[in-house]
This record gives C-alpha cells, sequence and structure tokens, in this order.
C-alpha cells in the first residue's frame, strides 16, 4: 500500500488566481492611498489657502468698520451742534413795518434759520441712519469672515493630521497584503514540489 497519494486538497491555479487578486489589492491599495493622501494634502492647502484670503478680508472690512464708526461720531457730533444752535434759535422773528396811517408796527413771522436747522438736523439724523445699518452689515461681514476663517484653518489642520494616519494604514494594508501574496506564492511552490515529486514504493 503506498504510503502517500497524489491527490492534492487544493488546485494550484485556484491558488495562483487567488494570489494574482491579492496582488492586483495591492498595487490598488497603495494607488489609492497614495492618491487619497494627496487629495487630503490638496485639500487641506486649499482650506489654509481660504482661511488666509478670508482673514485678509475681514481685516480689510475691519478697517472699514472703523472708518464707518469715526463718520458716525462725525456726525453725533454734528447733530449735537446744530441741536445746540436750535436751541438758541428763536422759533419767530419780529420785523417792523409801517401800516397806511403811517404807524409802525412789528409783526412775527416764523425765523428762516430755525427752519435750516430743523431740515440740517433731519438729514443728519437720516445720514446716521443708513451709517449705522452700513455699520452694522459691516460688522456682520467682519464676524462671519473670521468665523469661516477659523473652521477652515481648524479644518486645514484636521487634514494635515490625517496625512500621517492614513500613509501608516495604508501602509499596514499594504504589507499585510504582501506578506499574503509571499504566503500564497509559497503555497504554490510548495503544491508544485510536491506535484513534482517521484514517491517510490
Amino acid at each position: 500500500m503506498a504510503l502517500f497519494s497524489r491527490k492534492v486538497a487544493v488546485n494550484v491555479d485556484d491558488v495562483a488566481c487567488f494570489r494574482d487578486s491579492v496582488s492586483g489589492f495591492t498595487q490598488s491599495t497603495h494607488s489609492c492611498g497614495d492618491s487619497l493622501v494627496k487629495r487630503l494634502s490638496e485639500m487641506s492647502e486649499d482650506a489654509s489657502a481660504r482661511a488666509k484670503e478670508l482673514k485678509q478680508v475681514a481685516e480689510s472690512n475691519e478697517r472699514l468698520y472703523s472708518s464707518i464708526k469715526q463718520l458716525e461720531t462725525g456726525i453725533l457730533r454734528n447733530i449735537r451742534m446744530i441741536k445746540q444752535e436750535l436751541s438758541n434759535t428763536p422759533k419767530t422773528i419780529e420785523e417792523e413795518y409801517t401800516d397806511k396811517d403811517g404807524t409802525v408796527k412789528v409783526k412775527k413771522k416764523t425765523n428762516p434759520r430755525y427752519g435750516e436747522l430743523e431740515f440740517e438736523i433731519r438729514r443728519e439724523e437720516h445720514r446716521l441712519a443708513q451709517v449705522r445699518e452700513l455699520s452694522w452689515k459691516v460688522y456682520n461681514e467682519v464676524s462671519y469672515s473670521r468665523r469661516i476663517a477659523n473652521e477652515l484653518a481648524y479644518s486645514a489642520g484636521v487634514l494635515k493630521n490625517l496625512i500621517p494616519e492614513m500613509q501608516s494604514e495604508v501602509r499596514s494594508i499594504v504589507s499585510k497584503a504582501e506578506n499574503a501574496e509571499n504566503s500564497l506564492e509559497s503555497t504554490i511552490r510548495a503544491i508544485n514540489n510536491y506535484m513534482s515529486f517521484n514517491f517510490k514504493a
């Protein structure tokens, strides 16, 4: 009775096919890993660049906001000065005239300067309302730009920190796949050696 049999539990072609699949997976993982790392790097750089742009926009808007607040202060000062003048200006003035009998009389009429000052106050208060509305809009733009810039800078940092971790994971997967590929290659050699071995009784 023979001690050995040429029957093998696995087909060498099936093992070779599986090895090729593992080899393809290794190459694909390596390629995808490189692409992913490159994309993470690009996204991090893009987010960082956009954060810098928005920071510059915020700084520019802050300068504009400061100018608007100065203009607002100037308008408030003008309003106070005009109101002060108005408080010292009579609403009516007296005007002398001679009637048909030759009698000198005095009549009261509206002081035109008082009306002019009232108009100036209304005009300045309208300007003040417009400036305050603009001030609020610019302030909101500054806040928004700052907030988004900070969020983008944070995201850029997170993405950048992911790169080494991703590289490590890819290396680990590729290494395991390569080990599996090598093991399968050894298995194929062992099967081929077994199949080509001459058994003698």
